[in-house]
């Protein structure tokens, strides 16, 4: 792995910038993605945006659907649609 991308998606993290922070983690190697993917699970609590975020790099179709809001189907059947022809 490059040695800049462990700083690099630390700094993310300090910044608050987390698409960037998912972005770089699946560029590195398994062991950043798994303690970035931790970071992630422990803030959801607090940034309910983040497991989104997060279902959608690891393509969790399943834990987007369980977690939706249901006055919002018609953007989350689009999104599903846009994402799913590895289900159909």
């Amino acid at each position: 792995m490059r040695p800049w991308l462990r700083v690099r998606v630390s700094l993310c993290i300090a910044s608050d910038h987390f698409a960037d922070v998912i972005l770089l983690a699946v560029k590195g190697v398994v062991e950043l993605l798994q303690n970035t993917q931790a970071y992630f699970e422990r803030r959801t609590t607090t940034l309910p945006y983040l497991r989104l975020y997060q279902s959608i790099v690891t393509n969790d179709l399943t834990d987007i659907v369980r977690n939706a809001d249901l006055c919002e189907w018609q953007e989350l059947f689009v999104g599903i649609g846009g994402k799913s022809s590895n289900y159909f």
